[in-house]
């Protein structure tokens, strides 16, 4: 012993060394994290992938959301990794008693282990952390900060600490751990539905689930604390033992008020605000809660709210239940200072309102006032909506608003025409629809260059609108509903905005040549348009067109056929659109087509990828169709004059030919497989449904013929002879083997549907069919979907074939050690269907 007493030197130092790092491990104590640790787990995991390759990382989050919880899981799963640790608690609190001094003395003191070292002043403070600490790896957590001088002061720069070294703060203001230059921020949530019941119930029952009895109040805890951790853990452990009266008192009384333990730790959030935060704080939870972020902001950037002031700026009213409410002319003239005013549910009387002149929002929805009557000097005002009102004009004085932006008159049932608007223009949206009794659209309208949104919808009895329109802004354009407009307005200029432009169901009977100037449009609804009859040449030179729908328009009679010198409608090019040229598809079902020439010019559908040509009355396709290489999906339902599909594009995929009653031949064959589709090789689905003038038959395709799925459909009342497994039933269980479950190279079922024998004479069902059909091996499903089929005039099959593709791709997999086989199981159930509609037989073949 004496010798080693008087070692000396190296052998000295390292000794020293090697105890104060057992003294540091053994001083070590883990931090006591949660007795309930929902759903923490995945949040250490994560803050312990992204240390890393992080050197300072931070967790933010409202208070009591688990911040402190997570950085000390994460603390003591790590800490052992590192020379020396250190974890400062309540940094917020304790800088207000202690200051910064006290919290540098504690970081030294739980890193160095030296209870002896003392700081003067915080400048030495820096200095000593930074010289003492400079060469060790070292783990620092620094909890709940609310000051950016805080994080200078004890973990300064980078060069503070040794290599390896890893920061973690947790704060609920994210602008200080950006301002720290922090290199990776986690946002802690509160805690969904599931998880939020789970921590409930282990503080309230010391289980995952509800006491009996108590299922509905735990729901509506659940509900009040709004997943916040801090809320479950102090409700769950104040209400465990106690009885349902005593469950249902203290829901009460956290209506009224809310628990001081809880209310105390929000609060500090609220006074941690700046002035000015503090009263649109207060703005929202007294008038916007619930409101969409969009509309908060907008009301916000619009009212321009004071605080401090007496008078008053605003009034929200959501009244419960409609409310007669009698105003005076001058009840809100005189509130001088108002800048928001909100009232809905109320039905008011009396004398026309005025408003006061610094007025910026005004939303009265329902106002029952004949008119109304506006001051010159509403100069301010930012936005208008009495949608749902009855007034039938505004005054003379609707006008000189430099800064409206946003006016809302739907559904204004009595509305007859609209004001002049050509000292509105800084407007961006207008919105009419459902206004029945309007007739008129001023001119100005067509003239107002900063309007985004214009919205005519459902406006029936409108038939005078601006005749030119210049509208440089406009993005998306409702006229669709309006039956008694039937001209279009000219476009004065390039409009180079617009994207989608709706007329469905309008009474337009032309599109002007002017349309060209519709530079950037991509969407064109024409459908129900039953009066058009000319569709502009010019059309083709909107390059950026990538929807045109035409169904129901059954007086056009012809589209326009391309000449060689007009610039493609459906060519590629270099449009700015956020739609790609490349995607386009054309619905002309039932325009009274005699004929589909305009698909001649196939240069001009190059990039076609869906067109839709049903319930029109031509003869033939032109043999041009087999050039649309792009064309996947190809409408012909109903073409009742349809005699022959010569060609079809080599890469479809989907083909709708139910209800063609002339058809005679098909690929030039008058008699069709299955195997013959092998000639087009991308086709998954073809529906031939009530098409009588043809024979069908479904033979037995090899493994090589198959996709991963192909389904049709065609007359026919049997099934096949070489299917192996037949019902009368809706349900075929076959037992395969288990080492053949994954060498079966396909499989087949086919479904007979049919009318009823004492039904059948009744030609022409009046509904579609939908089965549900599912294919489970040993219980997994490895199918579940719906088959849907137009009605039927016979008995017609439903055939569906499937790959050992598909199979591999469900991932099926059996266990051969419970049983030599497994069952598969093929299940169909018609869910929707007319009377006379039975599912009469179906069959299964494994290959």
């Amino acid at each position: 012993m004496g010798s080693v007493a008087n070692i000396s030197g190296c052998e000295s130092t390292l000794i020293q060394s090697f105890v104060k790092d057992i003294l540091y491990v053994l001083h070590r104590k883990a931090l006591h994290v949660a007795d309930f640790p929902v759903r923490l787990q995945p949040h250490v995991d994560l803050v312990n992938s992204k240390l890393v390759r992080n050197r300072v990382v931070g967790l933010r989050g409202i208070g009591g959301v688990g911040k402190t919880t997570i950085a000390k899981a994460v603390y003591n799963c790590i800490a052992n990794q590192f020379e020396g640790s250190c974890f400062l608690a309540n940094v917020r609190e304790n800088s207000k008693h202690g200051g910064l001094i006290r919290l540098q003395e504690a970081l030294l003191h739980q890193i160095l282990m030296d209870i002896n070292l003392k700081i003067d002043n915080v400048d030495q403070g820096i200095h000593t952390v930074r010289d003492r600490l400079s060469q060790k790896k070292v783990l620092v957590i620094i909890d709940d900060v609310d000051h950016l001088d805080q994080l200078r002061k004890l973990v300064g720069g980078t060069d503070w600490f040794g290599p390896g070294s890893r920061i973690i703060v947790t704060t609920r203001d994210e602008h200080l751990l950006v301002a720290h230059d922090v290199d990776w921020i986690h946002t802690i949530d509160c805690l969904h539905s599931e998880d939020a019941l789970q921590l409930f119930c282990w503080n309230a029952f010391r289980k995952i689930h509800p006491g009996i009895g108590y299922e509905n109040l735990s729901y509506m805890l659940i509900n009040y604390a709004k997943g916040l951790p801090l809320a479950l853990i102090i409700l769950g452990s104040f209400l465990r033992g106690r009885s349902i009266s005593e469950w249902k008192s203290t829901l009460d009384k956290l209506e009224r008020i809310p628990r001081e333990d809880i209310y105390n730790v929000l609060k500090i959030s609220f006074d941690g605000l700046e002035e000015q935060e503090k009263a649109i704080f207060l703005d929202i939870a007294c008038f916007l809660r619930g409101k969409s972020k969009d509309y908060t902001k907008e009301i916000l950037d619009a009212c321009e709210f004071k605080s401090g002031t007496n008078a008053v700026e605003c009034i929200v009213m959501d009244l419960p239940e409609p409310e007669e409410v009698h105003l005076g002319d001058n009840a809100l003239a005189n509130m001088t200072s108002l800048r928001l005013l909100v009232i809905r549910g109320a039905h008011f009387s009396g004398a026309p309102l005025r408003f006061p002149s610094g007025l910026r929002w005004i939303e009265l929805p329902g106002c029952s006032f004949s008119s109304l009557e506006f001051n010159f000097g509403l100069k301010k005002l930012r936005e208008i909506n009495l949608r749902g009102s009855s007034f039938k004009r505004l005054g003379a004085r609707f006008q000189n608003f430099k800064h409206l932006k946003s006016i809302n008159f739907a559904d204004c049932g009595q509305l007859i025409e609209t004001p002049d608007f050509s000292t509105v223009q800084n407007l961006e949206t207008l919105i009419l629809r459902g206004c029945n009794a309007l007739t008129k659209v001023h001119e100005s309208v067509g003239f107002l260059l900063k309007l985004v949104t214009l919205d005519l919808h459902a406006c029936s009895n409108l038939s005078s609108f601006p005749s030119v329109i210049i509208l440089k802004s406009l993005e998306t354009f409702f006229l669709s509903g309006c039956t008694k407009l039937k001209t279009f307005p000219h476009v004065g200029e390039n409009m180079p905005s617009l994207c989608e432009l709706h007329l469905e169901k309008s009474g337009i009977e032309e599109l002007p040549s002017s349309l060209e100037h519709l530079v950037n449009l991509q969407s064109v609804f024409l459908d129900g348009c039953k009066n058009l009859t000319f569709l502009p040449l010019s059309m083709y030179k909107l390059h950026c067109l990538c929807l045109l729908y035409l169904s129901n328009c059954s007086k056009l009679g012809k589209f326009p056929q391309p000449i060689e010198d007009v610039d493609s409608i459906f060519l590629p090019s270099c449009c700015s659109s956020s739609r790609s040229a490349n995607f386009m598809e054309l619905v002309l079902r039932n325009c009274n087509l005699r004929d589909v020439n305009f698909l001649l010019a196939q240069q001009s559908f190059t990039t076609l990828r869906g067109l839709d040509l049903s319930e029109n009355p031509f003869v033939s396709l032109p043999a041009s169709i087999g050039r649309l290489l792009y064309l996947d999906w190809l409408g012909l339902e109903h073409c009742e004059q349809l005699q022959e599909i010569s060609q079809l594009p080599p890469n479809i995929k989907q083909l709708y030919v139910s209800g063609c009653k002339s058809l005679k031949r098909f690929l030039r064959l008058s008699r069709v497989s299955v195997s013959d589709m092998k000639k087009l090789p991308l086709l998954e689905l073809v529906y031939f449904s009530n098409c009588h003038n043809m024979t069908w038959f479904a033979d037995r395709p090899s493994a090589e013929d198959l996709r991963t799925t192909f389904t049709t459909n065609f007359p026919g009342s049997e099934i096949p002879e070489w299917f192996s497994c037949r019902s009368s039933e809706g349900t075929i269980c076959v037992e395969v083997p288990c080492d053949e479950v994954l060498n079966c190279k396909s499989f087949t079922f086919c479904v007979v549907f049919g009318l009823k024998e004492s039904l059948s004479q009744e030609r022409g069902m009046d509904g579609a069919i939908e089965c549900n059909y599912s294919v489970t091996v040993d219980g997994r499903y490895i199918m579940n979907d719906q088959y849907d089929m137009q009605r039927i005039d016979s008995d017609h099959l439903w055939l569906f074939y499937g790959s050992q593709a598909l199979l591999r791709s469900q991932h099926v997999c059996v266990d051969s050690r419970r049983s030599d086989s497994v069952c598969m199981k093929f299940s169909f159930k018609v869910d929707r269907a007319p009377s006379s509609v039975v599912l009469k037989s179906c069959g299964v073949h494994l290959a």
